[in-house]
């Protein structure tokens, strides 16, 4: 019986890492040669630009880390009007959502928010939009990626809309954004993906956290917004998890990886008081993902109970909640999630969060 019970768990394995290799969405890695070349990290903020904190990856990813940082350009921050909260007379909504590399129509996505249609009427005069798998036109970056400098496959959907600044400039928001990766080799057009943040808010110290490696590299993004009593303001964060561990790790149990990459975040954020933590974590299955997100849920208790509600669309597959928010709030603040019906021309619907800070 135990000898057929370890056969089984080892097809089981098996498959497991089958569907893992099948999964990927088309994303790969490609990159020239000369590996031990030192690299500028042009990923890092430009000299005389408003300073960005950094979170380095861990030390032993460092090399690897820095070959992908060399394609990208810098990360941008665009102040809008300095629009100001009073404290405790506004809630603040919070939309989750992966916008596919601009197949997610940004502007519907706001203009729905404005007009009310996502909060039974009454328009969002505050939101915060924490974004992955935005792209940037690299009009200063770098035209081509550097000898030795990693990239991934170009993802470039037919029907796409313009690039994360564009955006922000059209909708007059306040942007964080810091890119993770070249979109595509040095003989396609040059732009970047990552994370962001629009807001209607100021966004106040602006922190990069650049995640332990699995395949790619990934940079979450973090800024402050003033709001309610929260000493030291709101922490609002996007980050996304590895969608597959790296061949390296096919030996380590399934989801390992985003569970290395969950508790790297976990103890970067635990010293703040007051976080929103969302993204789209790759969750899509059990075992190893269900402990990176016992992990979050222990150091962001709020919601108790995360949505059951699908947010991935995968042709063929059952749709999976994979985007989550995550709550850390001072006493006194109540919060509520639900997930939009339409997914806005993305393959992930836009997980929506409201969050009401107690009257002063």
């Amino acid at each position: 019986m135990r000898i057929l019970k370890r056969r089984v768990l080892g097809i089981h394995s098996a498959i497991r890492l089958g569907i893992q290799a099948a999964i990927g969405f088309g994303i790969g890695i490609s990159g020239t040669a000369a590996p031990g070349q030192d690299l500028e990290p042009s990923c890092l903020a430009p000299p005389g630009a408003e300073e960005i904190r950094w979170t380095r990856g861990p030390e032993t990813d460092r090399v690897r880390l820095d070959r992908w940082c060399a394609a990208v350009g810098a990360p941008l921050l665009r102040r809008a009007g300095e629009e100001a909260l009073v404290p405790g007379t506004d809630d603040l909504l919070v939309a989750v959502w992966n916008v596919q590399l601009g197949a997610g129509t940004v502007h519907a996505l706001v203009d729905d928010l404005r007009a009310g249609r996502l909060t039974g009427g009454e328009p969002a005069r505050h939101f915060v939009l924490l974004l992955q798998e935005v792209h940037r036109d690299l009009v200063d970056g770098p035209a081509s990626p550097p000898s030795g400098a990693l990239t991934a496959r170009r993802i470039a959907p037919k029907q796409r809309g313009p690039d994360v600044l564009s955006v922000a400039r059209d909708l007059g928001l306040h942007l964080l954004y810091v890119p993770s990766m070249r979109n595509g080799g040095g003989d396609q057009p040059a732009e970047d993906r990552g994370n962001a943040i629009l807001s209607t808010l100021p966004l106040l110290d602006p922190w990069a956290l650049e995640l332990p490696l699995e395949r790619e590299r990934r940079v979450a993004v973090a800024a402050r917004v003033d709001i309610g009593a929260a000493r030291g303001g709101l922490l609002l964060v996007s980050a996304h998890l590895d969608n597959r561990s790296s061949w390296r790790s096919a030996f380590r149990s399934f989801g390992t990886g985003r569970t290395g990459q969950a508790r790297w975040l976990a103890r970067a954020l635990l010293g703040e008081p007051a976080v929103a933590l969302g993204g789209d974590f790759n969750t899509w299955l059990r075992g190893g993902d269900a402990r990176a997100l016992s992990l979050l849920r222990e150091s962001f208790p709020s919601p108790g109970e995360p949505l059951r509600k699908p947010t991935l669309i995968v042709p063929f597959i059952r749709d999976r909640a994979v985007d989550h928010l995550f709550l850390r709030l001072p006493p006194g603040w109540t919060s509520g999630s639900w997930v939009s019906e339409a997914s806005y021309g993305s393959d992930h619907r836009p997980l929506l969060g409201s969050l009401l800070p107690p009257p002063i």
